[in-house]
């Protein structure tokens, strides 16, 4: 018989999930600028999608935020055909860093202001 609770088992799936997760995006984001762009940002999506979700069912709000932010900006993405330059892909690398530590439930030094550039960026997208 197990000494861990329900709850407990619900955890540690989230975290090895969600650990596996911010692991693709980190490879994702290492191929993009590719010519299959399209592809690397549903893979993108689906995986901050899934974080999205999950995160938000185990009260890891701010990581919910952050990807919550990232999915729009993948889905606009996704049906544009965007020129990704370096400051994209810092912007991206730093928004996947900051789930790593919101998971790891460490602080997130500028944690409003990477969720207000995300913004910023996606209604840039928007409007192009």
């Amino acid at each position: 018989m197990s000494d861990k609770t329900d709850s407990e088992d619900l955890m540690d799936i989230f975290y090895e999930e969600t650990q596996g997760l911010i692991e693709e995006m980190r490879k994702e984001l290492s191929t993009l600028g590719g010519e299959k762009i399209k592809s690397v940002f549903f893979r993108l999506f689906r995986c901050v999608h899934n974080i999205k979700s999950s995160s938000g069912a185990v009260g890891f709000d701010n990581l919910r935020d952050v990807a919550h932010a990232l999915e729009k900006i993948f889905k606009v993405e996704m049906e544009k055909k965007s020129k990704i330059n370096a400051d994209v892909i810092a912007l991206f690398s730093e928004s996947i860093e900051a789930c790593q530590r919101l998971l790891n439930e460490e602080e997130v030094v500028g944690y409003k202001e990477l969720l207000e550039r995300l913004n910023k960026y996606y209604l840039f997208l928007r409007s192009e």
